[in-house]
């Protein structure tokens, strides 16, 4: 049986009956405060989040320490997943 907080998720909601269940144990619902960083450029990524709502925002930051948002991931998506090659994060992710 489905939880109702991860069906708001379309990848989450996308899965069947039996792979919904071995994903379970690891899914805990989080309440993130805006502006959150989630994984930092450069560093190893440690979580996958799947938005159930809002966004989160994809930024490069540059040497001067400015960031500038190249992409956002909302409840259609998902947040974590690197190609198999790398396990690092290209940009700085953060909730809004």
């Amino acid at each position: 049986m489905q939880s109702p907080h991860i069906v708001a998720n379309r990848i989450l909601r996308q899965l069947s009956a039996d792979e919904l269940k071995s994903i379970q144990p690891w899914l805990v619902p989080m309440q993130l405060e805006p502006n959150t960083v989630l994984h930092e450029q450069g560093a190893e990524i440690d979580h996958i989040y799947f938005p159930l709502s809002g966004m989160i925002s994809l930024l490069a930051v540059m040497q001067s320490g400015d960031a500038i948002e190249t992409g956002i991931v909302g409840a259609e998506g998902v947040l974590g997943g690197t190609p198999p090659s790398t396990d690092i994060s290209p940009g700085r992710r953060q909730s809004k």
